[in-house]
């Protein structure tokens, strides 16, 4: 039979249940052939039946007191009590529909065979992409059924591990997750936060990394965080970050209400949180909100404004070379700034003061600076501008044009005049370096086949970089590239390992194009 292998991390589920004959795929543009044993194609999946009869279902109550007028049309809203998930009639509700759920859930006598199936499928070793900080190398790394993904480090590739931090330690049930780890610039310092059942509310925490390469935790501790960037100063010593104001209910992440006035902070390491200082707020704009980046020279802070999920971001900068120092510390004072409290205007430059477009920092050299935009560019170009003369954006000139058809995913610089670029190019992954100064195109790189190209890591401190690779085939390999080399092509670095049988080399991959000749 003809089939569509998944395109996901976990595939072992076909794989499982299919022999392999020949080598081939065919669906739309990518076709693979695999035959089903004949076993597997009598039995097929566990099979069951399910029944509930329409008598059995809660009677639920109708507040039929609820009727708005929306434009001069009657609308009724008799269920709008449910929006409160505190009240005693929501609790009842929740309780009887979960009664129902187990009762008929109950009734499938090959459930817990599904469950052990997907259980022992899922259960293979799964690897974050690595990445360097300072002079360590890192990854995020899952056994195989583990809650949460440990954080590990190691000297050198070839070093041993150690583990730098595992939030499955931090609760009995595993549900307090690592939502972000940021380190400061020399690698020795990490900001991370840490949220508990899946709120997103969370908390920021900070540690050391230690001679060993083990964590030495520091007393700081940010609340009432939430949606928001970390980002270190390049003197080690404080960190961007947002905040709301305290929600008025203690149970976090139950709450109803709209978040509003987001504040972008900056903490000073080893200070109380009541001493951080609110660098910006708006509250003129109460939705919109502020991302921080500190550009790869440490001179600029970045600040993207944005407001809801369109592609589209205003951009500010602040020249940090403008703010004091304090006597003691030596940190960035911003107090004289501080929204709230202090008397000084914030010397913020309004770069792109409007929502027509996405603006993502690239690159800067000095007041040279490099992005990645759709300003009259839906598939993305590379813009540059030198800050001292910015004028319209619509002036900015290109570094690589948008193309006629591919889609600019993302561009990265390395060391020196580096720049790789990623596209998708007739629904497949494209990889290609360039020069950072002109765009000239210097190298396309092979790919291992015909898939997706994500978890990219690489900075502008080395010419070295690592990339994730899955396929139709490939549940996912990282490999690495060294652009010091003579000539330098995708080295494999480590490859998913499934608990079932399964190479990929026994399959061919291939891409063809449909003409639709229907006008």
């Amino acid at each position: 039979m003809l089939g569509l292998v998944p395109c996901i991390a976990d595939r072992t589920a076909a794989v499982a249940h299919t022999v392999v004959r020949r080598l081939g795929i065919r669906a739309g543009f990518v076709t693979v052939r695999a035959l089903m044993s004949p076993d597997a194609a009598v039995t097929g999946a566990p099979q069951s039946t399910l029944s509930v009869q329409p008598s059995e279902y809660p009677e639920v109550f109708r507040d039929e007191s609820i009727v708005e007028d929306l434009h001069g049309v009657k609308v009724a809203d008799p269920y709008r009590w449910l929006e409160d998930p505190d009240s005693a009639k929501t609790q009842a509700f929740v309780d009887t529909q979960n009664r129902l759920t187990q009762k008929v859930l109950q009734q499938c006598e090959t459930r817990e065979q599904f469950k052990e199936l997907f259980t022992q499928l899922y259960d293979y070793p799964k690897y974050g992409t690595p990445f360097k900080r300072g002079d360590r190398y890192y990854y995020y790394y899952n056994s195989g059924l583990q809650q949460q993904y440990v954080l590990y480090g190691q000297d050198s590739l070839k070093a041993d591990p150690v583990v730098l931090l595992d939030p499955n330690t931090l609760s009995d049930d595993g549900t307090v997750a690592l939502r972000d780890a940021e380190f400061s610039d020399n690698g020795g310092l990490v900001a991370y936060s840490l949220s508990s059942g899946g709120s997103d509310w969370s908390t920021i925490k900070v540690l050391s990394v230690g001679p060993s390469g083990t964590a030495v935790q520091h007393d700081d501790l940010l609340e009432h965080v939430k949606f928001s960037t970390i980002a270190w100063t390049h003197d080690h010593k404080g960190f961007f970050y947002n905040r709301y104001a305290p929600p008025q209910k203690s149970d976090l992440g139950t709450e109803t209400d709209a978040n509003t006035n987001q504040l972008l902070c900056y903490h000073v390491v080893g200070q109380p949180q009541s001493s951080d200082v609110v660098v910006l707020a708006d509250p003129d704009h109460a939705l919109w909100m502020f991302g921080a980046e500190v550009t790869d020279d440490g001179q600029y802070l970045l600040i993207s404004v944005s407001e809801g999920c369109q592609p589209q971001n205003r951009l500010y900068y602040l020249d940090l070379n403008r703010v004091p120092k304090a006597q003691d510390t030596q940190a960035l004072d911003f107090s004289k700034f501080d929204f709230e409290k202090g008397q000084g205007k914030l010397p913020l430059v309004k770069l792109i003061d409007n929502f027509d477009a996405s603006w993502d920092y690239v690159a800067n050299d000095g007041q040279d600076f490099t992005f990645k935009t759709n300003l009259a560019a839906p598939r993305y170009r590379v813009v540059r501008v030198n800050l001292s003369s910015a004028g319209d954006p619509s002036s900015w000139p290109d570094v690589i044009p948008q193309h006629p058809k591919d889609l600019l995913q993302s561009a990265v610089a390395l060391q020196g005049d580096e720049l790789v670029v990623r596209h998708l190019r007739d629904v497949k992954g494209a990889l290609a370096r360039h020069k950072l100064s002109t765009g000239e195109l210097v190298q396309e790189f092979d790919l291992p086949g015909i898939g997706s190209v994500g978890g990219f890591s690489g900075n502008r401190k080395s010419k070295e970089f690592f990339f994730s690779f899955t396929s139709f085939v490939e549940p996912g390999s990282t490999y690495r590239f060294d652009l010091a080399a003579a000539s330098p092509q995708p080295e494999l670095f480590r490859a998913t390992q499934l608990k079932v049988p399964h190479n990929p080399a026994d399959y061919e991959v291939k891409q063809v194009q449909i003409v639709n000749a229907v006008t």
